[in-house]
């Protein structure tokens, strides 16, 4: 309402200025009446543009948080547990490079930032809470079905031990694939080779 007088207080002082006296007839009326409209339509859009832009500045603040909650605090937030029942496998991290093809972490997490239908643990078995951390436990890394489930280089990133297990768990950030062992896969003579051996990859010489 207080906008509408401002508005109509203005345009009569506009119109006198402009019009004088012609506003006092039946076309300065119409025209007074236009330039009100005028200016109750651009009060109208200026406060719309106003608010869009508070909005902007909301939505730029929120992505900010994200990207803040991301790279300084997501990585206890994605991982840490009290119980097994508190961890997930599978799917892809949005927020995240790392862990993308194989997020394993928390649950809750995963509810909301974790592409369930993206990504591929289908060879892991199962992931577990260690020292209030979600991890894939040694019998999983080592799980397999057929002998194209295994991967061996890298150093895994909990024990430090060379690498040899599931091909999926090698796949994720777990294991440090810069850092390697000469001749642990292949054997100085070349003479290994993986194989899955009673759902468990492991190293056998070449027949």
């Amino acid at each position: 309402m207080k906008t509408i007088i401002t508005s109509i207080i203005v345009s009569f002082v506009l119109a006198l200025v402009l019009l004088g006296a012609f506003v006092f007839t039946g076309l300065g009326i119409f025209i007074f009446i236009l330039i009100t409209l005028g200016i109750l339509l651009f009060v109208f859009f200026f406060k719309i543009i106003k608010m869009a832009f508070k909005i902007g500045i909301i939505a730029v603040v929120i992505v900010l948080i994200l990207l803040v909650f991301n790279t300084s605090f997501s990585q206890n937030a994605k991982t840490s547990c009290k119980l097994d029942k508190d961890c997930t496998y599978g799917g892809k991290d949005i927020l995240s490079s790392k862990n993308a093809d194989c997020f394993v972490g928390n649950s809750l997490y995963a509810r909301f930032f974790v592409n369930a239908k993206s990504g591929n643990c289908s060879s892991l078995s199962y992931s577990v809470c260690e020292d209030k951390k979600c991890i894939i436990p040694e019998k999983s890394k080592s799980y397999c079905i057929t002998d194209s489930d295994c991967a061996c280089g890298g150093i895994d990133s909990i024990t430090k031990n060379c690498f040899i297990g599931n091909k999926d768990y090698y796949d994720s950030s777990y294991v440090n694939k810069s850092s390697q062992c000469p001749d642990f896969c292949n054997g100085i003579a070349g003479n290994l080779e993986l194989r899955c051996d009673n759902n468990k990859c492991i190293q056998i010489s070449r027949t």
